[in-house]
């Protein structure tokens, strides 16, 4: 423990220049303290509660909040953005009945969204009347092109038919056909026979059943080219004619109804390559007038004339 005895040497002891910094400070600083209590108990003070704040400055100057918010819209319709129509005061507290409610906390002025909103209305009914006009013209194009692919097809079968005037048509094949279709009878006279179709028609109707008689002109039926020797034998009713000239008849006649007959001699020169003409006509009178001529040339070569 250090006595009072040793701290009073050691005063003592200290050099006096040391006393009178010590004094000057001791001074200095009672002066500093008293000043700042008296400006401290000048200055203004007030209360704080909850509430408006008027202040009242009576000096130039400028006026900051310590912590100052900006509520800025970042919403940009156009070039100008989007203004601001009504928002809540600041410091609003939001309530959980705010939020159950949907109070409006801030309006956006709308107008510039509902223009462009009717424009785009105006843009999308211009588009839809464009399509359904489109439409309709494709249906017209389709019909028109439906028109227009018949014509070239209706106009394409008249020159195909035109065409064929100058070609000539295959006038055994009709024959056939119509030979295929005899129930009872076919009876013929022929001038020259060396078609094998047209003779394989009258041999196939003669298997079925049907009555198949005819009369060759004399001259070239014993050919090896001539039906003749082919039906004489499958035993069929065919006679070489018995004029002592000439028999130039060419005449089929089909159940009594039908009568083929023209210049167009049974041959494949008759088909293909001469200038001949041919009619097929559906009439039982007619067919009677061919039939009762049929019956006297087969007659005739049943019971041969001489010259």
């Amino acid at each position: 423990m250090i006595s009072s005895k040793k701290v009073t040497g050691f005063i003592r002891n200290q050099p006096r220049w040391r006393f009178i910094a010590a004094a000057i400070v001791l001074v200095i600083a009672i002066v500093w303290f008293s000043r700042g209590s008296k400006s401290a108990a000048n200055l203004p003070t007030f209360t704080a509660r909850r509430g408006p704040l008027d202040v009242t400055v009576m000096e130039g100057g400028s006026l900051k909040a310590l912590e100052s918010q900006e509520v800025k819209c970042e919403v940009r319709v156009g070039y100008q953005g989007t203004k601001i129509l009504r928002i809540v005061p600041e410091g609003y507290f939001v309530t959980d009945e705010d939020v159950r409610t949907n109070k409006v906390l801030c309006e956006l002025d709308s107008s510039d969204l509902q223009n462009r909103l009717v424009q785009q209305e105006i843009q999308f009914q211009s588009a839809l009347a464009s399509l359904a006009d489109a439409e309709q013209n494709y249906q017209i194009q389709l019909g028109q092109n439906d028109s227009d692919v018949k014509a070239a097809q209706q106009t394409a079968r008249f020159a195909r038919m035109d065409f064929e005037k100058y070609l000539g048509d295959n006038v055994a094949d009709k024959i056939t056909a119509r030979l295929a279709q005899a129930k009872q009878s076919i009876h013929f006279l022929a001038f020259s026979f060396t078609h094998d179709a047209i003779g394989s028609a009258m041999l196939a109707r003669a298997k079925a059943g049907v009555s198949v008689s005819g009369v060759f002109e004399t001259t070239g039926s014993e050919t090896q080219y001539s039906e003749y020797g082919r039906m004489r034998k499958a035993k069929l009713d065919v006679l070489q004619d018995g004029n002592p000239y000439v028999m130039h008849h060419k005449v089929i006649i089909i159940d009594g109804r039908t009568v083929i007959f023209g210049s167009f001699n049974f041959t494949s020169n008759a088909d293909k390559d001469n200038d001949e003409n041919l009619l097929i006509i559906d009439d039982p009178t007619l067919a009677q007038a061919f039939e009762a001529e049929f019956q006297r040339v087969r007659e005739v070569a049943l019971n041969p004339l001489k010259k």
